[in-house]
């Protein structure tokens, strides 16, 4: 599509909009500059593109990203100030109160695009003692819910549900632990969570971009759009076409309009092992509006989150660095539950855990493991030198024993209900 690769060629060329995000000073003087820049940026290119769809549409809200912009700003300036409750309902409102609010639930995909039976999702857990039962791999229960602390999207005292798009950025969000003690459940979902939507934070500005091949199709039939035309409107190619570029177009629009929310997500810790990070402040606010009851319109009710790890840097557009993040669903009665979550034991299928060191030393090539896809069966002897293992990993994660292990717990293993 020439409108997106225009937009992504100019944006890809400023690297203080390529997340993640390391604030230079404070952090609200930082997201102001950055967002000055992303400003300037849209400018430039509906200067040099001016019959760009896409940017036309942009350029016509563009008060609504200063608007909301603004109301970021302020949000972590309460919050900085200690007016913690000031805070969230400045937020709440930039979101619920606001056409924000739509463009938000656009941005959402069905739990089933992200976890299924062809790209199921991971949760890792590191162990001195051998882990044999499903449960051992779900969410903390609820009756150890004070082991829960603040993090990136994790709200202090509540049990969400993290997996991972891969073995690999599990392991890197807990720092990564000596692998003799990892263990490791694969997920899928189930078909009848098709309704469970996932606020998708996990792109850049150039991921945002692309369309890839079946995937914008998934999209067109899961959006509605198709399900409610009539028969006859699918005898006017035209008429697809038209309602086809329709959806794809409102959902970059929307991308673009909300940078704003996952450039304040994208923060890296300036200080590793602080109590308080400030980092964090707008992803914990997310959370917390996710989990309220403003969240609670049955037709536009948000899940989860799906976002970029920060613990890898060279992500480019791989999907292996992508984490998931569930809040249980709690209601009323489900405060004496002392276990786990009734709905999202209901939304997931696991494998059992499985010891990594176990598992790696399997003498067995995974079924669709083409070598042939693999960057190494690509690259000339020579041709370049690795300076940060780590980072390099996503280029040959094909090749690695992190994809082999995902594979042939894949293959190998049951997936089941928790009992």
């Amino acid at each position: 599509m020439q409108e997106l690769k225009e937009i992504s060629d100019i944006l890809e060329n400023h690297p203080e909009l390529q997340p993640p995000f390391l604030a230079q000073g404070d952090i609200i003087s930082d997201f102001n500059k950055r967002i000055n820049c992303y400003l300037n940026a849209l400018d430039y290119i509906a200067v040099k593109y001016p019959q760009n769809i896409i940017i036309r549409e942009v350029r016509k809200r563009k008060k609504t990203i200063i608007s909301f912009s603004e109301k970021i700003t302020e949000t972590l300036t309460l919050f900085l100030t200690g007016n913690i409750k000031e805070a969230y309902s400045t937020f709440d409102q930039a979101i619920t109160n606001t056409k924000m609010n739509d463009h938000v639930f656009n941005m959402t995909v069905p739990l089933t695009k992200l976890c299924n039976i062809i790209t199921p999702l991971y949760r890792v857990r590191k162990s001195d003692s051998v882990l044999k039962e499903r449960k051992d791999l779900f969410h903390i229960p609820f009756k150890l819910r004070h082991r829960v602390s603040a993090m990136r999207f994790s709200v202090s005292g509540l049990p969400c549900l993290y997996l991972g798009t891969s073995i690999f950025v599990c392991w890197q969000e807990m720092g990564k632990p000596d692998f003799d003690k990892l263990y490791v459940s694969s997920f899928i979902s189930n078909i009848d969570t098709s309704h469970v939507r996932i606020l998708d934070l996990g792109y850049n500005l150039t991921s945002a971009l692309r369309i890839k091949p079946l995937e914008y199709m998934f999209d067109f039939q899961n959006s509605g759009i198709i399900n409610n035309l009539d028969e006859d409107y699918f005898d006017d190619d035209d008429n697809v076409n038209t309602t086809r570029n329709a959806a794809w177009i409102s959902d970059k629009v929307s991308k673009l309009l909300a940078w704003p929310l996952v450039l304040a997500c994208n923060y890296i810790k300036e200080n590793p092992d602080a109590t308080f990070n400030k980092e964090y402040i707008i992803p914990n606010l997310l959370m917390q509006w996710i989990s309220s009851n403003t969240n609670k319109n049955i037709h536009k009710k948000i899940s989860g989150i799906a976002y970029r790890s920060t613990k890898i840097l060279n992500q480019k557009n791989s999907d292996i660095g992508i984490n998931i993040i569930i809040p249980p669903q709690m209601v009323q009665e489900s405060l004496s539950n002392d276990g786990f979550c009734p709905e999202l034991k209901k939304m997931f299928k696991l494998t059992n855990p499985v010891s990594w060191s176990v598992f790696s030393t399997l003498e067995i090539n995974p079924k669709n493991l083409a070598e042939s896809d693999s960057p190494v069966s690509r690259t000339p002897p020579g041709a370049g030198h690795i300076d940060d293992f780590d980072e390099s990993l996503v280029e040959y994660y094909q090749t690695t024993t992190f994809k082999k292990v995902e594979s042939l717990i894949h293959q190998m293993m049951r997936y089941q209900h928790l009992e």
